[in-house]
């Protein structure tokens, strides 16, 4: 957490639009389209409880990173559409 605050700029997959935007104007760069993007993620088998479980026990310190850098992201939104 503390290495992502040295960051000066933190993006987000599900935001990578808005990721790319903020990319583009740090560094004054211009706006290049972005093709439609497809979800590559394999559909059919959800996960039971108990492997969700596992999952999110072994991953707790990722998610908390996550956490971390999406508030971040969602801070910095807030400020620019104030004109900060």
């Amino acid at each position: 957490v503390r290495n992502a605050g040295r960051c000066t700029l933190v993006g987000l997959t599900e935001s990578y639009d808005e990721s790319l935007r903020r990319l583009c104007r740090l560094f004054g760069w211009r706006v290049p389209p972005a093709p439609a993007r497809h979800c590559c993620t394999p559909k059919g088998r959800a996960l039971n409880e108990a492997e969700r479980e596992v999952i999110l026990a072994a991953n707790q310190l990722d998610l908390a990173l996550y956490a971390e850098c999406r508030d971040r992201f969602e801070s910095e939104r807030g400020t620019r559409r104030q004109g900060k």
